[in-house]
């Protein structure tokens, strides 16, 4: 955890991030970019600098990006046809084998009117936590962004142990989210 923080700090200096009670927080204040990123373009893309932020922190693991929307990366999942993703699926049937992954991000829509802007169904999160639990390889990450922070823990489904919490802050006007990230655990 000390490497990743330090790995972060070296790329984004500016931002806060440190070790709490076991667990990384911290606050991004990434500010809004109104000149031709994909983030203004594609309604609910991810906050401008998020994912390089993302892969400063894990920049070891390739991920799984889960509700992908817009990236452009080899492995990407959404249902939206309007996406480019390279795998059209459900995120709440993950086509992939139990324990095959070492890093999902996930941006899923935060509300039902996000999704139906999407032109998808509303998610069930804990169905699609669930899932997320199942194709992560053991002590396997999760970084889920949303507004809210979530149940992440049922003994007899599935078990994450929290590994960070970092608030994402773009601008006045806008949203905060939540960063939550999880780390899988066997079940209790």
């Amino acid at each position: 955890m000390e490497s990743r923080i330090s790995h972060f700090r070296h790329k984004f200096p500016k931002s806060h991030v440190c070790i709490v009670n076991g667990h990384i927080e911290g606050v991004w204040i990434v500010g809004n970019t109104y000149r031709g990123s994909y983030s203004d373009k594609y309604y609910g893309a991810y906050p401008h600098s998020y994912l390089d932020r993302v892969t400063a922190l894990f920049p070891d693991l390739k991920p799984l990006h889960l509700f992908s929307g817009m990236v452009d990366d080899d492995l990407t999942l959404d249902m939206n046809p309007n996406s480019k993703a390279r795998i059209m699926a459900d995120a709440h049937h993950i086509p992939f084998k139990s324990d095959s992954l070492e890093l999902i991000v996930a941006d899923p829509p935060y509300t039902k009117e996000d999704a139906t802007r999407y032109g998808t169904p509303p998610v069930k999160k804990i169905v699609v936590l669930r899932e997320c639990w199942r194709v992560l390889a053991m002590n396997g990450l999760l970084v889920w962004l949303d507004l809210i922070y979530p149940q992440f823990c049922f003994k007899d489904w599935f078990n994450f142990k929290l590994y960070g919490l970092i608030a994402v802050i773009v601008s006045t006007q806008h949203r905060v989210r939540l960063v939550t990230i999880l780390e899988k655990n066997r079940p209790k």
